[in-house]
């Protein structure tokens, strides 16, 4: 999502190094977050129930994405409506970062039942290929080593 960088770095006025921790961390997330939903379709539902709710929880994210811009909530939350630091509250500010998550959980559900089904029509039927848990795994913890061990990102 390079638009996320855009966003950040010109209406929240963060730095291009904040922008982009957020963007790594919120990417990491959903490409690690496929082992968790194999793990769940193993022990408690099956691959379509959790598409379902993928698919689900993706729209949600989508739609607090959309609501946290200054713009959408200004008469409720009391802010202004443009597109300045000044403008975003805590409120959009939540809802940003919840819909990230969401967002996350979507995403990688698609990329769950991607694999799921190609392996169905490979009639193999382990639940991830190893590379792509290693591939996972590694740019996830290269992504948080950079953020927390660089200093990136500031409370």
């Amino acid at each position: 999502m390079p638009m996320m960088n855009t966003y950040l770095t010109n209406v929240w006025k963060l730095s291009l190094t904040n922008a982009a921790g957020i963007v790594n961390i919120w990417e990491g997330s959903s490409k690690i977050l496929p082992i968790a939903l194999a793990y769940l379709s193993d022990t408690l539902m099956s691959i379509y129930p959790i598409h379902l709710m993928s698919t689900i929880v993706y729209t949600i994210g989508l739609g607090l994405l959309a609501m946290s811009t200054p713009s959408v909530l200004s008469k409720f939350t009391g802010t202004c409506s443009d597109n300045q630091p000044e403008c975003i509250g805590r409120t959009q500010r939540i809802m940003f970062f919840t819909s990230l998550a969401l967002m996350a959980v979507g995403i990688s559900g698609a990329k769950f039942l991607k694999t799921e089904l190609q392996l169905k029509k490979m009639k193999i039927h382990p639940k991830l290929p190893d590379s792509d848990i290693l591939s996972n795994i590694a740019f996830t913890i290269g992504a948080l080593g950079c953020t927390i061990f660089s200093g990136v990102i500031k409370p």
